[in-house]
């Protein structure tokens, strides 16, 4: 039996970039890039592919890894985004070649979602002043109930502590990447202002870990992640 060759990322970029990968295809496929997935949008759905990439806060360099992300992906965004996330599906490889599911060697595992209509982006809704009391609402209902429920983070004190300077480092090299060209003068005033407050109120930071007001939440609520239709959805919750 000769053993298939290991497809590079390339490949599969390529070929869930072919509309005829997907057995619903209607209309035009729209591909998006982040620093950690490929996006594919297919009809009314979206395909989601990992990057191999280690960052220092997140791993998704194995099959393994990506599978557990993608699962984890699933399952924590279902709390606000119930009828959005559809599946985990694996890409595969087989003597044909590549294919969503099917008979093969699983090479690569993606998260298959509903396409949100655009209009309803709370970025757009914004824009367009179209902004309405009764939905804004139901969005912090929303929000004040999932975090009440939110299941309590169980750290020790130095390890809360230690992660205060970490992260604060992390987000300024991300913000000073000159690919985004933001405002370096303000990006390190920003910096030593927060690490001025972590270091004068740890009182208060450690008080909020006592009260166990630390809480396995979203993690990136931003408004490209909300969407406010008839129903309140937001996507994207960070996994790692």
């Amino acid at each position: 039996m000769i053993a298939l060759e290991e497809p590079a990322l390339a490949d599969k970029v390529e070929f869930l970039s072919r509309p005829e990968a997907y057995s619903h295809a209607a209309g035009e496929l729209v591909r998006k890039e982040t620093h950690m997935s490929w996006v594919f949008l297919v009809g009314d759905r979206v395909y989601k592919l990992k990057k191999p990439v280690h960052f220092p806060y997140l791993d998704f360099s194995t099959l393994a890894r990506r599978e557990a992300a993608c699962r984890a992906e699933f399952s924590l965004n279902r709390r606000l985004a119930p009828d959005v996330y559809i599946a985990v599906i694996p890409l595969i490889a087989s003597p044909q070649g590549l294919s969503l599911g099917g008979e093969g060697r699983i090479v690569d595992w993606l998260v298959v979602m509903r396409r949100l209509d655009d209009r309803w982006a709370i970025e757009q809704v914004v824009r367009e002043h179209r902004v309405e009391a009764s939905k804004l609402s139901r969005l912090i209902s929303t929000l004040v109930r999932f975090y009440r429920q939110a299941r309590p983070i169980l750290l020790s004190a130095g390890a809360h502590r230690a992660a205060w300077p970490r992260n604060l480092t992390l987000n300024r090299g991300v913000l000073l990447d000159p690919r985004f060209d933001l405002p370096s003068g303000l990006i390190r005033r920003i910096d030593r202002t927060q690490r001025k407050f972590v270091a004068e109120r740890r009182d208060i930071l450690l008080a909020r870990l006592r009260r166990r007001r630390i809480v396995d939440g979203h993690g990136d609520l931003r408004p490209e992640h909300i969407w406010l239709n008839h129903q309140v959805r937001i996507i994207d919750c960070l996994e790692f």
